[in-house]
Parts: C-alpha cells; structure tokens; sequence
C-alpha cells in the first residue's frame, strides 16, 4: 500500500506480502534445518558416551574409596544403566587379568580368576552378602539414545541386565566396550582397559562400525 504525502498516514505491508516473507521463512528454514541437525545429532552422541565415561570414573573411585567391587550395568535397547556394589544374587563380574572363571573352593558359585589376589577379591565379593540393597536406580542416557551390545555372544542375564562390568579395590577393572547409539544409527564406543582403568570414547560414527562384520 503507497503511503499518503501526510505526516500523519502510516506506511504498511499487505495480507500478501505479509503472506511470501513467511512462505519464503518456512522455505528457507527447511532447506537449512538439516545441516543443523547433523552436528546437533553428533553432540547429543558425544553427551551419552561422556555420561558413561563418567559414571565408570565415579563408580572405580567408589571401589577404591569404599574397598569394594563396584560393578555396572545396562539394558540393550533402552538408556538404563546403573553402578552400585556387587552383592549377593547378583552374576559374578570378570576380573580384569583374564576372562575365565576359577571354582570358589568354599562354595559352588564361581569367583573370578586374578593371579594377584583370587581370594582377596572373593572375600571382597562376600564382604555385603548380607546387605541386600533392593531394586537397582537407574539412570538414563539422553532422550533418543540407548545402548547397543557389540559382542553377539553377550547376552542379557535372567534378570534383563547387561553381564556386570567390575571396578575393583585395587583399581583394575573387568575389560569392557560399550556402545550407544541414536536413532539415526549414529553412535560411539565406550571402551575400559582394564588393568590400568582407563576409559576411551571414540569419534561418533556409524553404527555398523562398532559391531563385527557378519
């Protein structure tokens, strides 16, 4: 609409012009959301993995504080994890120098092979036997992401959990790879070396790059 040679006329824009600028927004916004959401996708990705890092740093602290296993679990297609002392009912954790199990010679559970200290860490294991500390919190990981198991030979224990990853006292900890992803199978890799404790995440990537060719 022109506006009138008089101070008092005000300038002004039509229904259609008004129209084409928000016609040409929702064209402009759509086009450039994509590229937003990639890295948007990526740090999401990054926050999960940096969750699980931390929760291994807290929970081997713990172990090592507190003089006892700590072991942590997730559930495969969900976000729930959670850390606390291993205790009785619950399955065995893996020691960190090698993955077989030995026969406890005082009862028919198994106890973890450790050429250091077997019974040490089984007297570690017995220590809050009879301390039942109820069902598990758990936590969750970012909206949309969850965890994916990389090894097809784990499978989920009888009570739905992961197998259990150990931190123990004298600051190893069972080996371990851990992998969450999101819904656009972009995902990263979590790994735990376990006679030094240290925690590795790496770059996000494909999904079908953490898991074994088939």
């Amino acid at each position: 609409m022109p506006c009138r040679a008089n101070r008092s006329a005000r300038c002004g824009f039509t229904l259609l012009e008004v129209l084409l600028v928000l016609a040409l927004i929702v064209v402009v916004s759509a086009i450039v959301a994509p590229s937003f959401r990639g890295p948007l996708e990526t740090w999401r990705v990054r926050q999960a993995a940096g969750q699980i890092q931390t929760e291994w740093a807290r929970a081997r602290s713990t172990a090592i504080q507190h003089g006892e296993v700590v072991v942590f679990r997730y559930q495969t297609t969900t976000g729930r994890y959670f850390s606390r002392a291993w205790q009785l009912g619950m399955p065995l954790p893996v020691a960190a120098s090698e993955t077989t199990l030995n026969e406890s010679p005082n009862n028919d559970s198994k106890v973890p092979r450790d050429s250091r200290a077997d019974q040490r860490v089984y007297s570690a294991f017995r220590k809050d036997e009879s301390k039942s500390q109820g069902e598990p919190i758990a936590k969750l990981l970012p909206d949309g992401m969850v965890f994916v198991e990389p090894d097809p030979l784990l499978q989920p224990q009888a009570d739905g959990w992961s197998p259990p990853i150990a931190f123990f006292p004298d600051g190893t900890t069972s080996s371990a790879r851990v992998v969450v992803v999101n819904d656009d199978n972009r995902a990263a890799e979590v790994t735990l070396r376990g006679l030094t404790g240290t925690v590795r995440v790496s770059e996000v990537s494909n999904l079908e790059t953490f898991l074994p060719l088939r």
